[in-house]
């Protein structure tokens, strides 16, 4: 489980011993918070920690590349084609949040243009009308003209996507990177699919492996790439531009 790869490599570094973390882990489980005070302060904000910006355990190694490296590959073959490039993610999940961010910096240094940056939550307090995000002029944080905001919904994700993706279709994106699990990829799919919107390409962090997938959604998965770190033949299958 993701949450006990800090204590397995703790007791890695007690031990001297390699331990290697499975799947995709938070920057955090890698590397001491930038914003601690001191040593004290470092540890015990997260245990294993003694100075700012340092490598957190010594024999802890990734199989994956980090959460902010996780979309890389497809973002820069992205920028060769595509102008422009549509956010959606988990925001309430710290190793989501991190995706996304490495997706929105590595997107700026390569000029490919961020129009919509949205984060869902499921089990919110607010059920979100189907015009909420075409007809709401958004604050941008990340530049003047980029749509951005935060979803909280009692309904399913497909239910929270359907805005976001009438928002895709207005803007004409080229291409949307989702930081989703799979609950909330296939929910995502299902509004492409159930509002015919087909961008040039949809990138996804889970459920592209899950054999499952293709039960659900069947050939509508055709325009959806993985994490090529991850499944390369997916993507160099399904992200033709």
């Amino acid at each position: 489980m993701a949450e006990h790869v800090p204590h397995a490599a703790r007791a890695g570094d007690e031990m001297q011993t390699v331990v290697l973390a499975p799947r995709a882990q938070e920057n955090a489980v890698y590397v001491c918070p930038s914003d601690c005070g001191g040593n004290r302060n470092c540890n015990d904000q997260s245990f294993g920690c003694s100075a700012p910006n340092t490598r957190r355990f010594e024999y802890l190694f990734g199989s994956l590349s980090p959460s902010e490296q996780y979309f890389h590959e497809f973002t820069y073959l992205a920028a060769r084609k595509a102008k422009s490039i549509a956010l959606v993610y988990e925001h309430e999940l710290t190793l989501y949040q991190d995706m996304i961010k490495g997706v929105r910096n590595f997107a700026k240094s390569l000029g490919l243009r961020i129009v919509a940056d949205i984060g869902i939550a499921i089990h919110g307090s607010d059920i979100v009308p189907r015009d909420f995000l075409v007809n709401r002029d958004f604050g941008g944080t990340l530049a003047p003209d980029v749509i951005t905001g935060k979803i909280k919904s009692l309904g399913t994700w497909q239910d929270a996507a359907t805005p976001v993706v009438e928002l895709i279709q207005k803007l004409d994106v080229d291409v949307v990177v989702g930081a989703t699990t799979y609950g909330s990829c296939v929910g995502l799919l299902k509004s492409f699919v159930g509002a015919s919107v087909f961008p040039k390409a949809v990138a996804l962090s889970e459920c592209v492996e899950n054999p499952q997938l293709y039960e659900d959604l069947d050939k509508h998965v055709r325009w959806v790439a993985g994490s090529p770190s991850l499944y390369p033949h997916s993507f160099e299958a399904s992200a033709t531009f």
